[in-house]
């Protein structure tokens, strides 16, 4: 399997997670109900992350990925596991799971195009 369809399914991943939070963020305040097209980037952003780290080491295999890239590929999953405890905090402040997820996953397609 070519190492191009996890770098596509990264970006379209990042692209995704970038729309679910500034969306988000708009509707919480602005008002406002989220539209299909949120609906999908929620989806993606939800269900593509363990998608995508599986690719990556089904497509990485043949070509040594860094070992930075990995962990910035595989830690929004372990800060999604560390979050869930608590839930009180992520209600008081509901964008920041998903900005740090961001950034880790900016990061980790960086380090990956970087690697190319």
């Amino acid at each position: 399997m070519p190492p191009i369809i996890h770098g596509i399914a990264g970006i379209i991943l990042v692209l995704s997670h970038g729309i679910f939070l500034f969306r988000g963020l708009a509707f919480r305040k602005y008002g406002g109900r989220p539209g299909p097209m949120d609906k999908i980037a929620r989806f993606i952003s939800q269900f593509g992350l363990p998608g995508v780290i599986l690719l990556g080491f089904l497509t990485q295999t043949a070509q040594a990925a860094t070992a930075i890239h990995i962990v910035l590929g595989i830690l929004p999953i372990i800060v999604i596991i560390a979050f869930t405890p608590f839930m009180s905090f992520k209600r008081r402040i509901p964008w920041l799971l998903p900005g740090i997820n961001l950034l880790l996953l900016t990061s980790a397609a960086i380090t990956g195009m970087l690697h190319l």
